[in-house]
């Protein structure tokens, strides 16, 4: 390193901006995702059963992050949704794989469950 860097170093700073976590802010009536396990609403005889051919991906997800033009109002960070099998377009942020989904891709938020928020 430079005489600068190691001089801003000594006082406890750097000349090297440090690595920020790469973010995504949807736009539009979009959401941000991150799809969860439910194993308890998966098994046979359980309040929402649903079919094998629907539980190779999870259709439940927590909500990160919601756009400015999402009109429903139970939509909001940290609430446990719904979401069609292939709803959306997945992606890897810093070691996260998330999904991003219009509005009308929710089919409902889920409350009142053991793992549910």
């Amino acid at each position: 390193m430079g005489q600068l860097n190691d001089d801003l170093l000594k006082r406890g700073r750097s000349a090297v901006a440090p690595a920020k976590t790469p973010t995504l802010t949807p736009i539009g009536n979009r959401l941000l995702l991150k799809r969860v396990d439910m194993p308890e609403l998966m098994r046979p005889g359980s309040l929402i059963e649903l079919p094998d051919s629907t539980q190779e991906i999870s259709q439940f997800a927590d909500i990160v992050s919601v756009g400015p033009d999402v009109k429903t109002e139970a939509l909001k960070p940290g609430e446990r949704v719904m979401v069609q099998k292939y709803a959306g377009m997945e992606l890897t942020i810093a070691g996260d794989v998330l999904l991003i989904v219009a509005e009308g891709e929710i089919f409902g938020v889920l409350s009142g469950f053991q793992d549910a928020r």
